[in-house]
C-alpha cells in the first residue's frame, strides 16, 4: 500500500508504539518547557509532540495532546486531573 493512507497508518502506528512506552515508563519523556510541571511530559516522534500527564505514583498516564511541530506554539489550559 502506498500513498497518503499508508503514510498516515505508519505515523499512527509509531504514535501508538510511543504511547505504549509512556504507559510502561511515564517518566521517560522530558518535562514540557511551556509548563515546567514534572508530571507533564512529552516524547517527540518525528514531527509530533506526544504530551502526557501522569499521577504522582507514576501508575496512571494520560495523553493530553498530540501536537504537530509545524502548528502554532503550544498553549492551552491544563484541566485534566488524574
Amino acid at each position: 500500500m502506498h500513498g497518503p493512507k499508508a503514510a498516515a497508518e505508519k505515523v499512527g502506528s509509531r504514535i501508538i508504539r510511543e504511547a505504549e512506552k509512556i504507559a510502561a515508563f511515564p517518566r521517560l519523556g522530558r518535562i514540557v518547557p511551556e509548563f515546567g510541571n514534572p508530571q507533564i511530559r512529552e516524547i517527540i516522534s518525528q514531527s509530533y509532540r506526544i504530551i502526557y500527564k501522569f499521577d504522582e505514583e507514576g501508575d496512571l498516564a494520560a495523553i493530553l495532546r498530540i501536537w504537530h511541530g509545524a502548528r502554532e506554539p503550544l498553549s492551552w489550559p491544563m484541566t485534566l486531573d488524574l
